[in-house]
């Protein structure tokens, strides 16, 4: 399920876009969420949330705000100390945001015992070949020259600089799990049927990995 189909109203400011500070803040405004997310890489993303919070609680002080993704995963002491950031959402969101959004609209005050919240443990995997393909009707494409599509979660390999591992990974080794085929398949003829996205970059760490579904894609795609 999603949280549109949980029947949260969502939207998505994309500062991939746009930048534009009184943009972002007057489109606060406008649409007066109750939950804020950010996904947060540790550059320039965290820096983005450093300056932005304190200007949010200034114009929707009961709003509150949650920050997801690799950082807050991975080195989740550094989003909890930034005073604007009231949760953090650790490893995989989908299944962990959505409760998060339900219980704050049921129970509030169960929010900090509910797993993948602040330093709670996390929940199993899930079944990526069970997900939902993503909405791209929330963002507007035709600002994209190109996009990026995962197929994909984790690498086999170990390399000390990497996010992998802690993001992904399964009692400190690596863990990869990929679409299978025919959901691969599935995944790409909707997104250039419904969405036309024609021009786009597979954002998998180790797509080619796996020889036999990265030739059967690659052959579905010259159709």
């Amino acid at each position: 399920a999603t949280a549109i189909e949980h029947k949260h109203t969502v939207k998505i400011f994309d500062r991939n876009i746009d930048l534009d500070k009184k943009h972002f803040l007057n489109f606060l405004m406008e649409f007066n969420p109750n939950i804020i997310g950010f996904t947060c890489m540790t550059s320039p993303m965290l820096l983005d949330i450093i300056y932005l919070g304190p200007l949010i609680k200034k114009i929707l002080p009961a709003t509150t705000i949650v920050i997801g993704g690799v950082h807050a995963t991975v080195e989740p002491e550094s989003v909890l100390n930034e005073p604007y950031v009231d949760y953090i959402i650790r490893g995989e969101g989908e299944e962990a945001f959505l409760e998060f959004c339900d219980t704050f609209d049921k129970n509030p005050k169960n929010l900090k015992k509910l797993k993948n919240v602040n330093n709670n443990p996390l929940r199993p995997y899930v079944d990526i070949n069970k997900l939902k393909f993503p909405d791209y009707s929330l963002i507007d494409l035709s600002k994209y020259g190109q996009f990026f599509i995962g197929t994909g979660r984790g690498c086999p390999g170990n390399c000390s600089f990497c996010y992998n591992i802690g993001m992904w990974g399964k009692d400190g080794h690596s863990c990869v799990r990929v679409l299978d085929t025919e959901r691969t398949k599935a995944l790409f003829k909707e997104a250039i049927e419904k969405y036309g996205i024609t021009d786009f970059t597979i954002m998998d760490d180790n797509f080619i990995t796996f020889k036999k579904r990265s030739i059967e894609v690659a052959k579905f795609l010259e159709e």
